[in-house]
This record gives structure tokens, C-alpha cells and sequence, in this order.
């Protein structure tokens, strides 16, 4: 069984971090930072990289039969994908957001 949350990359960074890392760049500036196309093509990397570890453990057998920690380990993976979803529109919103406010000023 593979677990859900591992370790990526040299920083030994976790599952969402890089997600949550773009929300901490927009609370540390006091301008609008650069958009950060790197940070969220990762971002975007991470989500395909758990929806395919999700997809290959569902192609190996039917759901129903499924040991108890691989379905844990789907449910914390989907919730990942979920939060960097959150954390990737949260991002573009308050971005957006902002533009509109200097639009208007």
C-alpha cells in the first residue's frame, strides 16, 4: 500500500504545500505579486501526479473490494486534490479581484 501523503522534491515538502504556498505569497506582499506560473504549473503537476495514483489503484480492482487502507489512502488523496483546487482558484480570485479594484480606481 502506498501512503497518501508523502514526501516531495529535495525540500522534503508535503502534499498541498505548494498550494498553500501561492495563498502565503498574496498574504506577504503588499502589492500584487508577479503571477507565479511555476508555483502553479507544480501545483497543477501535483493534482494529475494523486489523480493518477488514484486512478491506477481503482484500475486494479473494484472499489467494493478495496482493503480498508487503500481506501483511506484514496479519500486523503482526493481531499488533497480537492484543497489544491481551493487554494488555485483562491489564488486567481483574489488576483482578479484586485485587478478589477485597480481597474476601477
Amino acid at each position: 500500500v502506498r501512503v497518501g501523503v508523502k514526501e516531495r522534491g529535495a525540500k522534503g515538502q508535503m502534499v498541498c504545500d505548494n498550494g498553500m504556498e501561492l495563498l502565503k505569497e498574496l498574504q506577504r506582499d503588499t502589492w500584487l505579486p508577479e503571477y507565479n506560473s511555476e508555483l502553479i504549473r507544480q501545483v497543477v503537476d501535483e493534482v494529475i501526479e494523486l489523480f493518477n495514483d488514484i486512478e491506477s489503484v481503482l484500475d486494479v480492482s473494484e472499489p467494493e473490494d478495496l482493503p480498508q487502507e487503500e481506501v483511506c489512502q484514496i479519500v486523503g488523496q482526493h481531499t488533497c486534490i480537492e484543497r489544491n483546487k481551493r487554494c488555485l482558484l483562491a489564488y486567481i480570485k483574489y488576483r482578479a479581484d484586485e485587478l478589477l479594484k485597480l481597474r476601477w480606481e
